[in-house]
């Protein structure tokens, strides 16, 4: 069971929540449509600062635990993974 969980969250960490810039996505809509203010006009991005945002510790930090994580699931490195935490 635990195996299963930690699978589904390194596939779901780094396929929904990590963007193609390599950051994490922080907030979303109950779809997973991220929530994003950064086509918005000037005033309304800074109004929303605090949800669109990247959260450069969060993003290392999370990088470190995939690259940890990945390999108890496949038991050696994880080319797929290790490319996008390293991003």
């Amino acid at each position: 069971m635990v195996k299963t969980r930690l699978e589904e969250m390194i596939y779901l960490i780094r396929d929904k929540i990590v963007n193609e810039k390599g950051n994490l996505i922080l907030f979303f809509q109950p779809d997973w449509t991220p929530v994003s203010f950064r086509d918005s006009s000037r005033t309304s991005i800074l109004r929303h600062h605090a949800l669109d945002h990247v959260s450069w510790g969060n993003d290392i930090e999370t990088a470190y635990l995939l690259m940890e994580a990945s390999p108890w699931l496949v038991g050696a490195k994880d080319t797929v993974t290790w490319r996008i935490a390293k991003k």
